[in-house]
Formats: C-alpha cells, structure tokens, sequence
C-alpha cells in the first residue's frame, strides 16, 4: 500500500456541506471520514463550508477546524474573500475542492497552493431538471459542460467514485490519466452472515430514498404494479423522507394500495431492519455517483434490482444485484427474474445475498481513505490504482454475475 506524508501536512477542503447540515448524504460521509483519518494521521485539516441554521461560524470538530461562511448560494462568492482574508497565511499543502453540482473555481484564486484536487461524486447533468425550476435548470445543464472545462484546465486532477462519473468527466475534458476512483464508504455496521431467519416469508420488496423527483419512487410504484398485476403477490415497502400523498394515490389508481407500505422517514436503526427483512431492494433514481442505499443493503445480505443508469449500474453490478433497463416495465421484469430466484432457487438467492454481503464488507473508511491517499500521491501520468484492495470494474463492460 501507499504511504506518504512522512511530516505532518496542512489541509484545506472545499464542501458546502458538512455532516452537520440538514442536507448532508453520502458524499459527505466519505469526505467527512477522509478528514478525521487525515486528523488521527497527524495532518492539520480545515473545512471551508456554508452556514445553516443554528450553525456556528467557526468550531472544532473530531479535529477538523470547521469555518462556516455564506449560505448555499453565497456560499460560493464569499468563498475566495474569506480565504484571502483569513486562510491563506496558513500556507496549506493541499487543497480538495469538492464540486456538488457547482464548482468554487479554486484554482483561479487559492494562489500560493501548488498542490490542489477536485473531488466529484458526479456530474449533475438531467438532475438540473428535476432539482431546480425553469429557467434555471436549462441554465445549469447549458454551462455545466463549460465549467467542468474550465476546472480540468485550472485544476486537472480530479478524484471520483464511480467508473460512471470518470466517463462524464472524460467527456468533459479530464485526461483518463488525471482521473483516479476511490471507493465509497458504508456507515452501516454489515451483518456478520447471511441469517434467512431474518427475512420475511412473502415476497418483499424494499425502496428506501429520499422521495424527490430525481429518485423517481412513482416509477418504483408503477413497476410493482405491472409485477402484481401479472403474479397477484408481493408486498412493496415504501421507506424515506418526503410527500407520500401523490404516490398513494398512485398505488390507489393502480389497485395495489393494501399491497404497498409507506413507512415515512425512518431511524437508520429502522431502514437496517427493513433492509434486513426484505427480499430485495429496488432503486430508480435517475442518476447517482455512487448507489449507497445498494451497498447499504448488500450491508445486510439484501440484494438489488437497479435502473441502469450512471451510479447505480456500478453499485449494482459490484454487490452482484440485477440490472434493469430505467423503465418500469422492464423493473417488473427484473422483479420476476429476483422472484424466480427466491421462490425456486433458494440456494442460488441465499448466494446472491451472501455476495452481496461480502462485498459490503469491503466498503470500509481504511479503504475509502487509503484510496484518497494513493489518488492524491498518484503522479499524473500513472495508471489509476485500484482503491486500496478494491477492484471496481467498468459496469458497462460487464453484468452481474447473477444476471438470468
């Protein structure tokens, strides 16, 4: 393994969001578990990040040196004054500018650092449309290409995730060599084994996200409608924060309302029961970096049905789960395949969930961290290391082992 930093470093991140705030997710665990491991290593670390409500414009946290300046759009114009204010006679060795949907540009003002990175879990390309309103999601898909240019110009080395968002930053400008993936991190604690007595005895299916747009939950309703109507079996959970009075009268109009649950949002002691007790886990978002909620649940020996889009397809195709065209039509077809499976092929089920555990196992904050060391050591001209032991293949040139 790679070792580097035999002195103590100085670190800067860049990331509006810190686990603190209201709309922290996955992105800023990984990041969040790269800054403490940094600390234990003996680094000085900082964060640069916005203000929310009840925040506090500077404190320490398990080491990091947090300061809060600007909201979520101010954020990013304050940003380069406070730095030249009151960062940049720290003389920072490294400077990690995490880029979530908007870039700070840092390479045209954090002068006096030679050494920067970006770090992007993904582009957010078609999610403009479901996240922001018009105009100004036409704005952002229409300039996203160009600032994501710009950024491989100033500030050509970048880390990622997924092989799905080095291909969107390949076709941005990135060279592939420029470009090094680190595996994400799973905050849930992982089964010991596979427990059958755990699962339900009915055919179970399990959505758990966020119940936005851009996780499309109408489209996992519609696809185990199709499924209940051709079988006439099946329960559907329904689990995550958000408005459920559309989608329950979607499962009314469907015929399916007895059959689907809404759980709401649920305690992370509650979603690890649920992924515990489910047969299978599907997702439909339209995009992601990386699918954590499938690694959550192959963290307890529940394997996935997953569109086949960015982010998804690469979870998806490592925990071993089944890949479905992003429609629900071809989701309900999937759902037979995992059902056949289930119902008459136990041993192979039991398999598939077992996979999808051992490969959760692998998912660990020493692998996520000993990835971003050897991505920022890397010289720019090497071929990019696999993270740690990890080997994350390319989705798109391979399927699921267990795909029928």
């Amino acid at each position: 393994m790679t070792k580097i930093h035999t002195s103590p470093k100085n670190y800067l991140f860049l990331n509006w969001k810190d686990t603190g705030h209201p709309n922290a997710g996955g992105a800023e665990a990984v990041t969040w578990n790269i800054l403490t491991s940094l600390v234990r290593s003996g680094h000085q670390v900082t964060l640069l990040t916005a203000k929310y409500p009840n925040s506090e414009s500077f404190e320490i946290i398990d080491g990091i040196h947090v300061r809060r300046v600007g909201g979520r759009l101010t954020h990013y114009l304050q940003a380069p004054f406070y730095y030249h204010k009151h960062l940049k006679q720290q003389h920072f060795d490294y400077l990690i500018e995490e880029v979530n949907t908007l870039p700070y540009l840092s390479g045209l003002w954090s002068s006096g650092i030679t050494k920067r990175q970006l770090f992007y879990h993904q582009l957010a390309r078609e999610v403009w449309f479901c996240e922001m309103f018009w105009p100004l999601n036409l704005v952002g898909f229409c300039i996203e290409p160009i600032y994501t240019f710009l950024q491989s110009v100033i500030t050509p080395q970048v880390i990622t995730v997924s092989e799905s968002t080095r291909d969107d930053l390949r076709r941005f400008g990135f060279k592939p060599s420029n470009i090094k993936i680190i595996p994400e991190i799973i905050e849930t604690t992982p089964l010991e084994q596979y427990d059958s007595s755990l699962k339900t005895p009915d055919f179970t299916i399990l959505f758990h996200s966020s119940l936005r747009s851009m996780k499309r939950p109408a489209e996992a309703i519609r696809a185990f409608g199709l499924f209940y109507k051709r079988h006439n079996l099946g329960t559907l959970w329904v689990s995550g924060g958000g408005d459920t009075s559309e989608l329950q009268e979607l499962a009314i109009e469907l015929n399916i309302f007895k059959q689907v649950k809404f759980f709401g949002r649920t305690t992370d002691e509650q979603k690890v029961d649920l992924m515990q007790q489910a047969t299978c886990l599907i997702s439909t978002s339209l995009k992601e970096g990386w699918g954590l909620v499938v690694s959550e649940a192959g963290s307890q020996a529940t394997p996935s049905i997953c569109y086949n889009v960015d982010g998804l397809r690469d979870s998806c195709v490592f925990h071993g789960g089944l890949i479905s065209e992003p429609t629900p039509s071809d989701m309900a077809t999937e759902l037979e395949s995992m059902y056949q499976i289930w119902h008459t092929r136990p041993e192979l089920y039991k398999e598939m969930c077992n996979y999808a555990l051992s490969q959760a196992k692998l998912l660990t904050s020493r692998s996520s961290y000993q990835g971003f060391i050897e991505a920022i050591s890397a010289s720019p001209e090497a071929s990019n290391p696999q993270p740690g032991e990890l080997n994350i293949s390319n989705p798109k040139k391979q399927k699921s082992p267990y795909a029928l």
